[in-house]
């Protein structure tokens, strides 16, 4: 008999089908092939934007992350790096109604799964947007995507930490979790693929 694998294997395995959606999805696709313009990468931001403080909002308003070993869920906010990279443009932020948003602590964390992934992930992403502006100050503008500098590694081995315990402790989460996570990437996914929720400015 084989053993179920541990959650974190799971949710890799699950959720592998909406992370490819995301990265194909219009903003992260065209930024990676270095044909994102620079108003639409000020649009990218300003979704993201929206993304991480509805969901930022969501994670604080639940105390049990301490009980599984994240003793700062704020520690982990990029919503604010966002704004700072907006600044840069010369762009205000704005906040408008995503399509999801966890509204339970086992969504939660899934949904902190898939924003702590794209952590470590857009380290690749960010190396592309010093091409969008070719030497101009707003070449600068990469706070979002430039990831956690050395704090990076420890805050993704804590987060997987919590999913241990998860494991032994609150194994009555880890369905919602999962099904968390899918609706995490399948929201991400629509906030993100223009050609399927409408126009951008160009």
């Amino acid at each position: 008999m084989v053993l179920e694998k541990g959650l974190r294997e799971r949710l890799k395995r699950l959720t592998r089908p909406f992370h490819r959606e995301v990265e194909t999805a219009f903003y992260p696709a065209r930024l990676l092939s270095g044909a994102l313009t620079a108003p639409q990468y000020r649009d990218y931001l300003q979704t993201l934007h929206s993304v991480h403080v509805a969901w930022e909002n969501s994670w604080a308003s639940f105390s049990e992350w301490s009980l599984l070993g994240i003793p700062r869920i704020e520690q982990r906010f990029r919503a604010s790096h966002a704004r700072e990279d907006l600044s840069i443009l010369g762009a205000s932020p704005l906040v408008t109604s995503v399509a999801w948003s966890p509204s339970t602590f086992a969504h939660a964390i899934g949904s902190a799964y898939v924003l702590e992934g794209s952590t470590l992930g857009g380290a690749i992403l960010g190396k592309k947007i010093p091409q969008i502006f070719e030497g101009k100050p707003e070449a600068a503008c990469v706070n979002y995507f430039a990831g956690r500098g050395e704090s990076a590694v420890p805050l993704w081995a804590e987060f997987c930490g919590l999913l241990d315990r998860v494991d032994q402790e609150r194994p009555d989460l880890v369905p919602s979790i999962i099904s968390g996570a899918c609706m995490a990437f399948l929201s991400m996914e629509k906030e993100l693929d223009v050609d399927k929720t409408g126009s951008i400015s160009m």
